[in-house]
């Protein structure tokens, strides 16, 4: 019954929304720039290993992320696909300089949920013909993810994946529309997942392989927006 009532409750808002804002059908893109912290949680693989290679993806990759979204969403329904670069800088180069080197890591997520965007604070008439105000957006969704320890060397094989697994991600945002087009936000998605490493001699059904991992990002985004209905 509750679940049915939010539902319901969604739906009107979507429909009395104004057209500039109503979003019943859109597809987007958007580009984002920030920085994550993650932990290792539980897993044989982050319990029994101290090997920085072995850690869990979201621990030792960053802490800066940008990266890029592809999606679409039909009233509060939305599927996307994201891909993240992650930077961080070692202790050294390996050969005894101190001079930190940059390291890449990439994990590219498929995912699908629900976001809604709830206006906030007064428009003028004016703001709302040309589609512009502010928003909050809340979102929850469901992932399959890919990861590489380094930089991928196109095209991509799998050879190249070090780690996959599922994600469930909250999502908060404050945003505002420039146009009926352009947004741009603050978001802070927070996720936990269950993930394995992947390599020639590490298999699904080896527990020594799995780990549990949660990790917070903190992104500003710039969006596009096409609205088809």
């Amino acid at each position: 019954m509750r679940a049915s009532t939010v539902a319901l409750a969604a739906l009107c808002i979507a429909a009395t929304a104004p057209a500039a804002h109503a979003n019943i059908f859109k597809v987007y893109g958007e580009a984002d720039l920030g920085g994550k912290y993650g932990k290792g949680t539980g897993g044989d693989l982050v319990n029994n290993n101290t090997d920085h290679f072995n850690a869990a993806f979201y621990e030792k990759a960053g802490p800066l992320t940008y990266g890029l979204t592809v999606g679409a969403r039909f009233l509060f329904v939305d599927v996307h696909i994201n891909h993240q670069q992650f930077h961080s800088f070692s202790g050294g180069n390996g050969d005894g300089a101190s001079t930190p080197t940059p390291t890449t890591s990439t994990w590219t997520d498929f995912a699908a949920g629900i976001d809604f965007e709830l206006p906030v604070g007064s428009q003028t008439k004016e703001d709302k013909d040309n589609g512009r105000g502010s928003f909050v957006e809340v979102g929850t969704f469901l992932a399959y993810g890919v990861g590489t320890g380094a930089q991928v060397r196109p095209p991509l094989d799998s050879a190249q994946l070090t780690d996959h697994g599922f994600t469930a991600t909250a999502k908060l945002g404050i945003g505002k529309h420039m146009n009926t087009i352009f947004d741009y936000g603050i978001e802070v998605p927070v996720s936990y997942g269950y993930y394995f490493k992947k390599g020639t001699d590490q298999f699904v059904n080896d527990l020594s392989t799995h780990y549990q991992s949660a990790q917070i990002e903190v992104l500003a985004y710039f969006r596009a927006n096409i609205r088809l209905l």
